[in-house]
């Protein structure tokens, strides 16, 4: 018998059986196995025992809005802002929106918004009724983990007293989250 014939009776290999690069015998290609490792050690470097998330944040945040449509801003000319029983004033110009500081240690804050009342000659002369913004809030203390410490958190903030009619007011977050809006007064 010639050569030829021999070769027509060899086992042959099935088509859809291609010879793959396994890890120790597994079904997992090599450059998927390469491509997890990176991955998983690029994740395990960036992560640092301590590393916190810090979300608190003792700022109350009020954004001004039209009383017509209060999806739009508007901007308000304060000649000044004084924390209730404490040293801390705001002189500014016109906001169209505030962050009011409150005490972590203290359970209520309040503020008293001074406006121009006529502007003479560059002369501002204060209104005699400032509006009023009485706060009260719950501290909470959490600890996220053991390496983070512990923070303390304002809850439940609620507008006790204001000169503000209350159909006026709107009340988005009762929490003090960091770049979260709290409250939304319409002029």
């Amino acid at each position: 018998m010639s050569p030829q014939i021999y070769e027509k009776y060899l086992p042959r290999r099935s088509a859809s059986v291609k010879r793959k690069n396994y890890i120790c015998g597994e079904k997992i290609p090599v450059a998927r196995a390469l491509l997890i490792g990176i991955v998983i050690l690029l994740f395990s470097t960036c992560y640092d025992k301590g590393d916190c998330l810090v979300t608190n944040s003792t700022f109350i945040n009020i954004a001004f809005k039209k009383r017509t449509n209060s999806s739009l801003d508007t901007s308000i000319r304060f000649t000044g802002i004084v924390v209730i029983d404490d040293t801390l004033s705001f002189k500014g110009d016109e906001i169209s929106s505030i962050a009011l500081p409150v005490n972590p240690s203290k359970t209520e804050a309040g503020f008293i918004f001074y406006y121009p009342d006529s502007v003479v000659n560059d002369s501002v002369t204060l209104r005699f009724n400032p509006d009023t913004l009485k706060f009260t809030y719950r501290n909470e203390t959490v600890v996220p983990t053991s390496d983070c410490g512990a923070y303390v958190y304002q809850k439940n903030v609620t507008i006790v007293k204001t000169s503000y009619d209350s159909i006026r007011i709107r009340k988005i977050n009762n929490q003090l989250i960091r770049n979260a809006l709290n409250f939304q007064i319409l002029y």
